[in-house]
């Protein structure tokens, strides 16, 4: 109206939703990561003939356990390893619970089509030994699409944990 441009992010990391939405990830990773103690990364996909964001979510292990005890009803007991807590968090009831609690505390940050609605949990999965980090720690999108392409393909699959919930 004014005729002043806004730059938000770069052009390249941009993408558009099959509904036509744009949508900038490092935002929304910034808003999820900051609105939440228990997530420490998160990479953010969407593709462009789906209408919903999945994501690959880095959480902290205590927080995990707290999170199973007092969310889930886990028993502490059954998390005594590593590996049992991922299978545990990866459930998909787990998850939903997770993603509701996610999404609950972004609610007024983010606009409908910027919500996650699927995703994939491991205690540090963006490492630099992946390749899908630089050394400074900032994230290489198409290097981390193709790292977890399957993981994507199978939230896809999956499709909403949240639809049948209003957000």
């Amino acid at each position: 109206d004014h005729g002043r441009i806004f730059i938000v992010d770069r052009v390249k990391n941009f993408f558009k939703l099959s509904q036509g939405e744009y949508v900038t990830p490092e935002k929304i990773e910034n808003k999820y990561l900051s609105s939440s103690s228990i997530l420490n990364q998160l990479y953010i996909h969407g593709d462009p003939s789906r209408n919903f964001l999945v994501g690959v979510v880095g959480i902290d292990s205590e927080g995990a356990i707290q999170f199973l005890v007092d969310k889930c009803d886990t028993r502490r007991s059954l998390l005594t390893t590593s590996e049992l807590i991922l299978n545990e968090l990866n459930k998909k009831g787990n998850r939903t619970l997770l993603l509701t609690f996610m999404n609950a505390n972004c609610r007024d940050q983010l606009q409908g089509f910027e919500r996650l609605h699927n995703i994939y949990i491991e205690f540090e999965p963006l490492r630099l030994d992946r390749d899908v980090v630089t050394a400074t720690q900032k994230l290489k999108r198409p290097s981390a699409f193709k790292f977890f392409s399957k993981n994507i393909d199978d939230m896809y699959s999956e499709g909403s944990l949240i639809r049948p919930i209003r957000l």
